[in-house]
């Protein structure tokens, strides 16, 4: 048996007990001594004041020489902060990337998972179905040689090595802080930046014109490119992202380590560092309680599928809803292709489209009652939290699907959801780039002009009509 963290052989074998059950961690003779432990006589010899720690001296944190990030930060946020931190922090890395190693040895080993839930992957994927809302890929770079957190108080686009990098790629390279509100949510719908990346004032963004494929830059010089396109080509947008990173690794080699592949901000997508992703509309299956038998299939074949929340939570009992929209994705401790997950993705998709057809058969006055209320609601609501607009949506394009609204378009209504949804916890800006300050009421308003609808309280004669009485 190997060593848990260097490889060699092992001499002694540690058994932790934890809330999911027993785990045993290999040690060798070398690294069982720098944790405290040894082997003598057939016995195990433990020195408490290693492991603990010695109260009366605290031990300094181990932290990266290059970029300062201290081990503790690492461990919660499961990200590094520059190439360096490989070396710094390698045993802890090969810990932390173990569950993942396991996880998949142990799938491969189980015998009651194999195959797929809805048949073999070799049928090929369906094609695009209308609870397909958007394919999303994602690449991660980290550069050696760039500029490290913290070295420049103020940075601007052209003085940034990253910014560079992407200019010479035929990148249009901006600031954050010169994107109005339009463009911010432009950027927010097709790119889907983190909270934390738009609340960074020194992050980046390269736009590539008539490709569509944007790159994000943090404050770290971490870049990552990110391809957003409507339905199921997951495939097609793959090879358009490898094509481009091709083109980027040509100018610069990106960080490797012959232990852990290319290197990215993100631990768990260290090897290969990329991400891909699924936007699905299930309102029939949650609806008619068909979700949870999807779910446990899905996740039993290691791919995660995570409900879109509204984070917001600011107004109204609906506020809370997910709206049917869930993410497909890779789970990191499986090994997963972009082919396999356009496969499930179309085989949902499929089941949903199932689900929608008996629907509109046994509940059509329940889809009808649903839809009334959401027009209902957008034509007189003075403000709308995220939850709130994404369900009345999620019951329009529902109705709208099953052909019970005919004058509303599927969809439309179907990218005003992803388009919604790619909020996330970014709160809308202003026409002049500032935060918004009310959000449920700029969203309200803006959904009533997709609509062509008045402002509230325009109402027709009847609703204010009082006959009779004295």
């Amino acid at each position: 048996m190997a060593c848990t963290i260097c490889g060699a052989e092992a001499d002694l074998i540690l058994v932790r007990r934890g809330p999911n059950g027993a785990s045993d961690e290999s040690l060798c003779g070398r690294c069982a001594r720098e944790r405290g432990l040894k082997t003598r006589g057939g016995s195990i010899e433990i020195a408490f004041e290693k492991l603990l720690g010695n109260k009366s001296t605290p031990s300094s944190s181990v932290s990266c020489p290059v970029c300062g990030m201290k081990e503790e930060t690492l461990r919660k946020s499961r990200r590094i902060g520059c190439s360096a931190c490989v070396d710094a922090f390698r045993d802890e890395l090969r810990l932390l990337l173990l569950s993942k190693k396991r996880a998949r040895a142990s799938r491969a080993k189980d015998p009651s998972v194999g195959g797929h839930p809805y048949g073999s992957e070799n049928e090929g994927c369906p094609a695009s179905l209308p609870a397909i809302l958007r394919s999303h890929v994602r690449v991660e770079r980290m550069f050696p040689g760039l500029p490290l957190p913290g070295m420049k108080a103020v940075r601007h686009p052209a003085s940034s090595a990253a910014g560079a990098l992407l200019a010479r790629a035929g990148y249009a390279v901006s600031s954050l802080e010169d994107l109005d509100g339009a463009g911010l949510s432009s950027l927010s719908q097709q790119a889907m930046p983190s909270s934390s990346w738009i609340e960074d004032r020194d992050s980046i963004v390269g736009v590539k014109e008539g490709r569509g494929i944007f790159c994000l830059v943090d404050s770290g010089d971490h870049l990552s490119f990110r391809i957003s396109r409507a339905g199921s080509d997951l495939v097609g947008i793959e090879a358009q992202m490898r094509s481009e990173i091709d083109a980027i690794d040509v100018l610069s080699e990106p960080a490797r380590d012959p232990e852990f592949g290319i290197l990215c901000a993100s631990i768990e997508m260290m090897g290969e560092a990329k991400h891909a992703d699924v936007l699905l509309h299930l309102p029939a299956l949650t609806k008619s309680g068909g979700l949870d038998r999807i779910l446990k299939a899905v996740m039993a074949e290691g791919w995660s599928l995570e409900g879109r929340y509204d984070a917001e939570a600011d107004f109204g009992a609906g506020a809370s809803s997910n709206a049917a929209l869930w993410s497909l994705s890779g789970a990191p401790e499986r090994e997963w292709s972009t082919e396999g997950l356009a496969y499930v993705a179309g085989r949902i998709a499929e089941v949903e489209e199932s689900a929608r057809k008996d629907l509109a058969i046994h509940a059509m006055l329940d889809l009808l009652d649903a839809a009334s209320r959401a027009f209902g609601l957008i034509s007189y609501a003075w403000s709308l939290s995220l939850g709130e607009s994404l369900t009345a949506l999620s019951d329009l394009r529902l109705a709208a699907l099953s052909g019970l609204v005919p004058h509303l378009e599927a969809q439309t209504l179907g990218e005003l959801l992803a388009a919604i949804a790619s909020e996330g916890g970014a709160s809308p800006r202003t026409e002049g780039g500032g935060q918004d300050r009310a959000p449920g009421r700029s969203r309200a308003r803006w959904l009533r002009s997709v609509f062509g609808l008045d402002e509230p309280f325009a109402m027709p004669g009847p609703f204010l009509k009082i006959e009779g009485g004295s």
